[in-house]
């Protein structure tokens, strides 16, 4: 059906619709592909996630911001993000869930395996083990930024760290054993197995969803999105990460020399590798570590 290229509020799209039987929706989303000027909320452009479902392609496009002074706030909430044991655990029992519906359905045809099913499991439960061990001392954490307890305004057992912190946390925290092709017992984490866990989460998400039949989004689902968002500004480049494993690297995630974001002036000049302005993008915000079940000043 033909829609005309004239200009159109949503009404009016709407109506059209209506008129010639066809999804709004998808007639908009046809348009902008043969568009010259194309209007969206700031979210359709910083949340990577928005632009992946959508096929958002600014390559050679000048964008212009109405308004610009709200992009630092719609890009803190896009990137931010908060992780609880509780909230782990929950991630568990859906996992166990899934096993023991693949222990009474063997005919099924499981799109993950068990190997990809064990792997997430494994690595999610060294995280909520490693974040409930976690020292909140700040004489135990040498790159604290600051001692919260005098602050009247957080709990008393908490500490802040510099952004990217969140690196070593995370990757110190998956760390797990397993065996490589010769049978050698070898150290593995998050990032080394980064390259096979999309995948696996994409198929284990998916028997999630056929076996409960649930159209609401799971807790394992939240927290794939949250190791997403820490991997992609670990490296924005996975070709970085493919070598960095190739090489054998550990993983140890070096301190920026910098506290510019990787779109600053300075990182655009240095000529900084993607994983480096990553590194130094995550300096733009701060790790705050608390415990849950500390009820001051809350």
């Amino acid at each position: 059906m033909f829609m005309s290229w004239e200009p159109m509020d949503i009404e009016e799209i709407h109506k059209q619709a209506q008129k010639g039987q066809y999804c709004p929706y998808y007639t908009t989303k046809d348009r902008v592909m043969g568009a010259d000027l194309i209007f969206m909320p700031y979210n359709y452009l910083i949340d990577e996630k928005i632009r992946e479902n959508f096929g958002i392609n600014y390559n050679n496009a000048v964008i212009i911001f109405d308004e610009a002074h709200n992009i630092a706030p719609c890009s803190e909430e896009v990137t931010s993000f908060e992780v609880k044991s509780g909230y782990l655990e929950k991630c568990l029992i859906e996992i166990h869930a899934l096993q023991e519906a693949r222990s009474q359905n063997e005919e099924r045809e499981w799109k993950a395996d068990e190997r990809q099913l064990g792997l997430i499991k494994v690595v999610t439960e060294k995280f909520k083990k490693f974040l409930c061990e976690f020292s909140l001392d700040p004489n135990d954490n040498p790159t604290c930024i600051q001692n919260v307890s005098s602050n009247r305004y957080l709990p008393n057992q908490s500490i802040v760290l510099q952004g990217s912190e969140i690196f070593n946390l995370f990757l110190e925290g998956s760390k797990f054993k397993d065996t490589d092709e010769r049978n050698n017992v070898v150290e593995k984490n998050l990032a080394s197995e980064w390259y096979r866990m999309e995948q696996y989460f994409t198929n284990v998400l998916n028997d999630i969803t056929e076996t409960t039949n649930d159209r609401v989004k799971s807790q394992l689902e939240n927290w794939y999105e949250v190791l997403k968002k820490v991997m992609r500004m670990w490296t924005s480049d996975s070709a970085v990460a493919q070598e960095a494993i190739a090489r054998g690297s550990k993983h140890q995630v070096q301190q920026p020399k910098s506290k510019k974001g990787p779109l600053s002036a300075n990182s655009l000049q240095s000529g900084q590798s993607s994983a480096e302005a990553g590194q130094n993008d995550a300096n733009d915000f701060y790790v705050f570590l608390y415990d849950e079940e500390d009820k001051s000043n809350t």
